[in-house]
C-alpha cells in the first residue's frame, strides 16, 4: 500500500476589525478638532459669565448708592429757613465736572460726640467725587463718598473734625433788617467741612475727613439737574425771582440756596460707574490721568440747550460708540451708566 501524504496551504486573511493609520490619523484630527471647539464654547462661555458677574456687581453696588441717596433726599428739610448747596460744577473749573451737593436729612448718620442727651435726629449729609492726591500724593483713586454728621441741639455749630466736643447743631437762616443774604449758611457755619479750593465755589474738597465714608468705588463721574413743577430740567434749583426768603441772587457763583424752592419738583442724578478689577489692573500712577480724561469725557448737563435734558441718554450713547474717555478698550467696554429721578413735595 502506497501512501500518499497531503500537503494544505493555510493562508491568513487580512482582518477587517482593525485601522489602517491613515484612519487613526483622521480619527485624531477630529478629536482635535471637538476638543477645539468644546474648549473654545467653554472660554467663551467663561468670558460672558465673568461680565455678567462684573455688570451684577457694578449694579448692585450703583443701586445701593441710588437707594441711600433716595433715603437722604426723602428725609431732605424741605423748609424756608434752611440752606441747601447745590453744586453744578463744570469740567473747566474742577477738571472733572463732578457735582457735590450738602443739606440737611432726617437720615441715618454718625454720631461722634458725647452730647447724647442732646443728641438730634437731623444730620449734615453731602455727596462727592473724591480722590486724595491733594493730600496723598500716591492717592490717585476717584470714587463716591457721603458725607455724614448727626447734629446735636447745644445751639452752636463746630466746623472742626467731629468728636467729644460735639458734632454741631443745625443752622437756620437769619436775615437782619433790610439784608437779602443771610448771616449764617452750611458754607458758612461748615466751611472746613464742605470748602472747595482756594477762591472757588466747587464745594469738594472738605477737611474734615472723618465725616467723609466711601460708599462706591467704581463711581467716577456724578452729575444732577432739576426738574421743575412746569416739567422743563434746568441747572439751577428754582427759576423763581421773589419769595421768602428771595432767591439767591448770587446762586451762579456761590452755589447756595435760600429755603427750599417752591418750584422744584424733582433732583435727577446720573453716575458712571467702571469696573473696578479692570480699573486696578492699570498701573496706579496712570489711575488719576485716566478717570480724570474719563470723567472730562462725559459732559455737563446743558443748561444752554433749546430742550435741556438729564445727561443718562448722551452719556449711554458715548458709551456705546466706545467714546467713553479711557485709553484701552476693556475699560470702555466696562463703563455703566445710571439714572434715577428722586421725586420732592413741597414742604
Amino acid at each position: 500500500m502506497r501512501l500518499i501524504r497531503s500537503t494544505q496551504t493555510v493562508g491568513f486573511a487580512r482582518s477587517t476589525g482593525a485601522f489602517t493609520l491613515v484612519e487613526i490619523l483622521v480619527a485624531m484630527a477630529v478629536l482635535l478638532l471637538v476638543i477645539v471647539g468644546v474648549s473654545q464654547i467653554v472660554s467663551g462661555t467663561a468670558a460672558v459669565t465673568n461680565l455678567n458677574t462684573r455688570r451684577i456687581d457694578t449694579d448692585d453696588q450703583v443701586r445701593i448708592v441710588l437707594d441711600r441717596m433716595g433715603q437722604d433726599f426723602n428725609g431732605m428739610l424741605r423748609r424756608k429757613d434752611v440752606s441747601y448747596i447745590f453744586s453744578k460744577n463744570k469740567i473747566s473749573e474742577n477738571e472733572t465736572g463732578n457735582d457735590t451737593l450738602y443739606f440737611f436729612s432726617e437720615t441715618t448718620s454718625i454720631f461722634g460726640g458725647s452730647n447724647n442727651a442732646q443728641k438730634s435726629n437731623v444730620a449734615l449729609v453731602g455727596y462727592r467725587v473724591w480722590d486724595d492726591s491733594v493730600n496723598d500724593p500716591a492717592d490717585h483713586y476717584y470714587r463716591l463718598q457721603r458725607f455724614s454728621r448727626g447734629l446735636d441741639w447745644i445751639g452752636n455749630f463746630n466746623d472742626t473734625a467731629s468728636g467729644s466736643n460735639g458734632n454741631g447743631s443745625p443752622v437756620f437762616l437769619t436775615f437782619l433788617p433790610g439784608k437779602s443774604t443771610p448771616e449764617t449758611t452750611i458754607a458758612t457755619a461748615w466751611k472746613n467741612a464742605v470748602c472747595g479750593p482756594t477762591n472757588s465755589n466747587t464745594y469738594e474738597q472738605g477737611a474734615t475727613e472723618g465725616d467723609f465714608h466711601t460708599i462706591a468705588d467704581g463711581i467716577y463721574r456724578l452729575e444732577f439737574c432739576f426738574l421743575l413743577k412746569s416739567g422743563s430740567y434746568s441747572g439751577v434749583p428754582t427759576t423763581l425771582t421773589s419769595g421768602t426768603p428771595l432767591p439767591n441772587a448770587n446762586y451762579a457763583t456761590d452755589k447756595l440756596v435760600y429755603g427750599f424752592p417752591d418750584d422744584l419738583a424733582a433732583i435727577v442724578v446720573s453716575v458712571a460707574a467702571v469696573d473696578t478689577r479692570n480699573l486696578l489692573a492699570l498701573p496706579r500712577s496712570q489711575l488719576t490721568t485716566e478717570l480724570k480724561t474719563a470723567a472730562a469725557a462725559l459732559p455737563d448737563f446743558d443748561e444752554t440747550s433749546a430742550h435741556p435734558q438729564p445727561v443718562g441718554a448722551i452719556w449711554q450713547s458715548l458709551v456705546n460708540s466706545g467714546k467713553a474717555g479711557f485709553s484701552r478698550s476693556n475699560l470702555n467696554n466696562s463703563v455703566r451708566i445710571y439714572q434715577r429721578w428722586f421725586y420732592l413735595s413741597t414742604p
